[in-house]
């Protein structure tokens, strides 16, 4: 018996999905053989492990989150889209792969996780979560995880993966792990009362006003996302902590966050390369206003669409205040539903999909995951698909010196030489605003001395060699015996 059918699928009460879920779910439905909305990773744990007492920890975890029992049950209302319900335990076991006699265990586990990360997770009463563990030798282990985004958000994985160290750790030392957290069934509930409730129709209105004029798509069209789900691909970016950390003082003495900094060297790029001042950037939100829900595993969070329409003649530290002063702004609204904003606005009927093609995201692990004395490292993985065109999440672990900024973008938009010369623009970017913050973002330079030597020299290498003793309109005339047929001019369709 695997980590997958280890639910009974005995329950008692049913509940409606939320609106996210709802989305997720008929999304799927119209790709159900793409990963679209698996999330997963592995914990890289270098050291001893106790392979019966990691899986019993396994159970104690899907007992202690509901939200990772979840099943979908067809048919029990008039909708078409399912209701939901959180089934009972049975026992479960976590499958070892042993890898250790292959010939490169490191890429025989990598491959081993992709593919994974591709297995559909979709189907009427079937868990939502796969686990397994690999053992590439002795001390080197990877437990490898696949959820399902509707029943799960990146919080939540940092919930799970927290407890099933923790609980590892107290079974080893004989200790009685706490099994306790508040339920998802909670947050299910106060969102129905949220959507029949004044503030829905305050929050929809607060929207509406923000986007009475629809901004244009942030990607030129021949780059715009296709109807079917494309491939993606990653790249990653080491922002060396040295340089991280020179961002983090200018963004104190500024009074201000070095998120905003960082969006604000992302809307330096954007507005410069696609010359406008008005651009929409999704930024993931919690959307977990209290202590409860901040330990409730379960599907939370959202996108906020924000909108910066700010001025290019204004100073990079001028930007990253305005940005401040507009997520301050969007924070008490962000609550309604970005896909219920793309119904307002009637997004399909222009022929899109979303109102951002850009999503930026920071994520700060502050505490080491340890299974007994072995330490662990959390990787998250990409399902191989991507719905928008381009996202940059910006990772910031206890257990990394550097910063990674991860690029994750859709084959069908970008080349990968595009996000590599991205990378050398924001670096020369983010060494220029270090050193003048005070400047206008307009004259903020994109390109680094060896693309600048290369537009100079190579690109704009124009030089003819031509008699210097002739006259310009002797050559003109020569030119017409030569070729008395061909075109001298084209003028307004004219030649």
């Amino acid at each position: 018996m695997n980590s997958r059918n280890a639910l009974s699928f005995e329950y008692q009460d049913l509940y409606p999905l939320t609106s996210v879920q709802r989305d997720i779910w008929i999304d799927q439905l119209l790709h159900v053989d793409v990963p679209l909305y698996n999330i997963g990773g592995y914990l890289q744990i270098a050291g001893a492990i106790d392979v019966a007492l990691l899986e019993r920890a396994l159970r104690i975890v899907v007992d202690k989150y509901d939200a990772l029992r979840i099943v979908m049950v067809e048919g029990a209302s008039e909708d078409t889209v399912p209701m939901q319900a959180f089934a009972r335990m049975r026992p479960l076991s976590l499958p070892l792969h042993d890898l250790s006699h292959e010939a490169d265990p490191t890429a025989a586990a990598e491959a081993w996780v992709q593919q994974h990360m591709q297995k559909p997770m979709l189907g009427e009463q079937q868990p939502m979560f796969e686990f397994a563990l690999l053992k590439l030798h002795e001390g080197s282990y990877w437990l490898s995880w696949v959820i399902h985004h509707v029943v799960a958000d990146g919080w939540s994985i940092y919930l799970v993966t927290d407890a099933i160290a923790r609980i590892y750790t107290a079974l080893e030392q004989g200790e009685s792990p706490d099994g306790s957290a508040p339920s998802y069934r909670d947050f299910v509930e106060a969102d129905t009362a949220y959507r029949a409730s004044p503030l829905f129709e305050r929050h929809r209105q607060y929207w509406l006003d923000k986007y009475k004029d629809l901004p244009e798509p942030l990607l030129p069209h021949r780059h715009s996302l296709p109807t079917l789900p494309a491939f993606s691909q990653h790249h990653t970016w080491r922002l060396p902590r040295s340089l991280y950390e020179s961002l983090e003082a200018l963004a104190a003495s500024r009074q201000v966050g070095v998120f905003h900094t960082i969006l604000a060297l992302v809307y330096t790029y954007f507005a410069r390369t696609a010359q406008r001042d008005d651009l929409v950037l999704g930024l993931p939100i919690l959307n977990r206003s209290s202590a409860a829900y901040k330990a409730t595993a379960g599907l939370f969070v959202g996108i906020s669409p924000v909108r910066l329409q700010l001025d290019s003649a204004s100073s990079f530290v001028e930007i990253a205040a305005a940005i401040a002063r507009i997520l301050k702004q969007d924070y008490r609204y962000q609550r309604y539903p970005v896909s219920e904003l793309n119904r307002d606005l009637e997004l399909q009927r222009h022929g899109r999909a979303q109102l951002f093609d850009l999503v930026v995201s920071y994520e700060r692990s502050k505490e080491t995951l340890r299974f007994g004395t072995a330490q662990a490292q959390r990787i998250k993985c990409s399902n191989g698909y991507e719905r928008t065109p381009l996202s940059i999440h910006v990772r910031e672990d206890v257990t990394n010196e550097d910063i990674w900024m991860h690029f994750i973008y859709s084959a069908a938009c970008f080349e990968p030489a595009d996000i590599a010369a991205m990378e050398q623009r924001f670096a020369t970017m983010l060494a220029f605003v270090l050193d003048h913050p005070d400047a206008p973002v307009r004259g903020v330079p994109l390109l680094s001395r060896a693309e600048r030597a290369k537009v100079l020299t190579q690109f704009n290498a124009t030089a003819v060699d031509y008699p210097k003793n002739e006259t310009i309109h002797g050559l003109f005339e020569s030119q017409v015996v030569r070729t008395p047929d061909a075109v001298a001019l084209v003028y307004e369709g004219s030649q």
